[in-house]
């Protein structure tokens, strides 16, 4: 019998649709499953409870609510969530604020298809091998 692992399950959080399209499009290449998006803040909560993805890939700067306050309201859903954040260069303080809020990565934009994939890999690689079993039973 063979043994396939399960994809990595990931949820994308930008206000851009372009964006959303290419990093799916980019992730899906390189392995992920994109379980789940989202074009503002406000629902990236909501999404999460819903989805419990392995990991979020979220924008900073957004409509309704900006990632770093919906980073904060993830991580009241689950203190152990796997959170990485997408800025502009010119966001320097604002990706130390969400650093210090409690996201795993920062990656400044424009971004390299290769090293998105490669910090998702490295957040991701830090989850419990097991639970991604248990939620590829779902």
């Amino acid at each position: 019998m063979t043994h396939i692992k399960p994809k990595p399950r990931l949820m994308i959080i930008d206000d851009s649709e372009f964006t959303l399209m290419m990093l799916k499009k980019e992730l899906e290449a390189c392995g992920f499953d994109i379980v789940g998006q989202a074009n503002d803040g406000e629902s990236a909560a909501c999404l999460y409870g819903e989805l419990e993805p392995d990991a979020v890939l979220m924008d900073i700067v957004m409509p309704k609510l900006d990632g770093i306050a919906a980073l904060l309201q993830i991580l009241q859903l689950d203190p152990e969530a796997k959170i990485i954040m997408l800025t502009s260069m010119g966001m320097a303080n604002k990706a130390e604020e969400a650093k210090k809020a409690g996201a795993k990565a920062i990656i400044m934009k424009p971004y390299q298809a290769a090293q998105v994939s490669s910090v998702l890999w490295d957040v991701i690689g830090s989850v419990n091998l097991d639970s991604l079993n248990r939620k590829a039973l779902r």
